[in-house]
């Protein structure tokens, strides 16, 4: 895979790519030994949240699923959640943008696996690729479909669709000019049938494509105009404009009844639509989250641009929170040097490097969790630790969470805590959780495995350490190279009253295929619908637990 930009190109990887490699370090016996037991509460009383019992894990070469095992597919590198086919349980989109096609080396294809009562199933699932009956264009070589992805009711039928990056796509002569591919549930599920293809210089989006534009790069669904319809916002983190290479900038395409709109679409660019100078290789656009962070009419939009400079630190990184994108397109700025932000800005923090919007202290607003996943340490020195911002908008306290606060956890060098963020409400209290990955965590001997942090939320309070877990495998061991948790995603896949959790470890090794990747699903173990279950998602008892 090519790593010439950065967000647009393939993700960076911490083992191969952007930081830098790991270092080789070694966890406490007490902390192994633990994690190897599945998961570990970090600190207070135990909580109903996520649990071992019945999770699951998911390959190629899982039974049921009839997609042939390849080396270097990276099966969860992108994830999404959804309710495709209108059942009232989730599905789960997984992306596999290293999937070779016949005659399209790395073309990339995405995995569809179906919720029900009995969670996650192989029973009626689905692939898509640019070969499939219906998609538009046709798989490539170095296409990497499904690097991102994004879910959401795009034509208002309450069945949700599928948004799927292609932001290496070729448009004509532009090499990695990139597009991205709808596809619209029913109850059958997903179908090819009216596959909307976007790509810029179509209906009235701002821009032509060029080489390097990454159109795909970062995706994010919500009701950004409050019409009832979601709506997609879509990074292209390689733009260039007015001379500034790889500033970065967002399109905005509406829902309607008919699907997205390419007519009446926003574009948002530093020194147009949005305060603030252009910079050379921001790659703004490269990170997106939408929630309502501040009571808007509608969802507010968070963009990241991590390489941003900030008070001459380069590759700092900041965030732009956008409000009424539709209409008067309001705009703050966030960086570690702004006023009330824990931390202080330093090159290579890459803060804004992923969003998760989540309301963490329940009181009706979301907060915005920021990784940071250069963040150091300057004493003693340890350089990558990586954390996570949490900005609270509507007048409450930021916070800065390293995993140094989350003891027996602790930091170490090139750990990257913050890689992945997602939020959800674990353990049915009415609050969101989040959850955040160290994809560059050691096990002991065991190099790069890959752990997630799960932090609770607490109503009126934020994110506590408090009954905070830590997760690895819980199925399959955890192995040299792993780096579990570089996607996370959440859903509710098998109707429980809280959500469960899906992680993304494309790195893995299947049956002797180096990279193929792989899917853990952990369960809550909170109450089912009828509010009779034991504590394990497939049994029954009349004992609320």
């Amino acid at each position: 895979m090519v790593d010439d930009i950065p967000l647009s190109g393939p993700r960076p990887r911490p083992n191969t790519h952007f930081p830098g490699d790991f270092a080789m370090r070694t966890r406490s016996p007490l902390l192994t030994i633990a994690l190897a037991l599945g998961s570990l509460l970090v600190s207070g009383p135990a909580t109903a949240q996520l649990g071992p019992g019945g999770a699951q894990f998911w390959s190629q070469d899982t039974p049921g699923i009839d997609v042939e095992l390849q080396a270097g597919s990276e099966m969860g590198y992108a994830l999404a959640t959804g309710d495709f086919d209108c059942d009232g349980y989730e599905d789960l989109a997984i992306g596999m943008p290293g999937e070779d096609l016949p005659g399209a080396q790395d073309a990339g294809r995405v995995l569809v696996l179906r919720g029900g009562a009995g969670g996650i199933t192989a029973d009626g699932h689905q692939a898509w690729s640019q070969d499939s009956p219906g998609i538009e264009n046709v798989a490539e070589l170095d296409d990497y479909l499904g690097r991102t992805l994004a879910a959401g009711d795009f034509d208002g039928d309450g069945c949700d669709d599928l948004a799927i990056g292609v932001p290496s796509e070729g448009l004509g002569s532009f090499v990695n000019a990139g597009a991205v591919h709808v596809l619209f549930g029913g109850p059958g599920g997903l179908t090819g049938d009216d596959d909307q293809l976007l790509h810029q210089g179509m209906g009235d989006l701002a821009t032509d494509p060029d080489t390097g534009d990454g159109f795909g790069s970062a995706l994010a669904a919500g009701d950004l105009d409050a019409d009832g319809i979601d709506d997609l916002a879509i990074g292209v983190a390689g733009e260039d404009i007015v001379g500034f290479a790889q500033a970065g900038m967002v399109h905005v395409l509406y829902g309607s009844a008919s699907g997205l709109q390419t007519t009446g679409t926003t574009t948002l660019r530093r020194g147009f639509e949005l305060d603030g100078p252009l910079q050379m290789n921001e790659f703004l656009g490269g990170a997106l989250a939408v929630g309502n962070f501040s009571g808007f009419s509608g969802d507010e939009l968070a963009i990241g641009g991590a390489w941003r400079e900030v008070s001459g630190q380069n590759q700092a990184g900041a965030v732009i929170l956008v409000s009424d994108v539709d209409d008067l397109v309001l705009d703050s700025q966030w960086h570690q040097d702004a006023t009330g932000v824990p931390g202080v800005a330093e090159a290579g923090d890459f803060f804004g490097y992923t969003l998760a919007a989540g309301d963490f202290d329940g009181d009706g607003f979301d907060e915005l969790a920021v990784g940071v996943i250069g963040e150091d340490r300057e004493d003693p020195t340890i350089l990558a630790m990586g954390a996570v911002n949490v900005l609270d908008f509507d007048g409450g306290s930021h916070q800065l969470w390293t995993q140094d606060d989350l003891p027996p956890e602790e930091e170490g060098e090139d750990e990257y805590f913050g890689y992945a963020l997602a939020a959800g409400d674990f353990d049915g209290d009415g609050v969101d959780d989040l959850a955040a990955s160290s994809p560059g965590e050691n096990l002991g001997p065991i190099e790069l495995a890959g752990i997630v942090l799960v932090i609770p939320g607490q109503a009126g309070t934020g994110l506590v350490a408090a009954g905070t877990q830590i997760w690895r495998q819980t199925v399959d061991l955890a192995e040299f190279g792993d780096q579990f948790g570089l996607a996370l995603a959440v859903g509710r896949f098998a109707g429980h009253s809280a959500d469960d959790l899906a992680v993304g470890v494309p790195q893995e090794t299947v049956s002797g295929a180096t990279g193929a990747g792989a899917v853990d699903v952990i369960y809550s173990v909170v109450l089912l619908r009828d509010g009779f279950e034991s504590g394990d998602f497939a049994a029954w008892s009349s004992t609320v637990p």
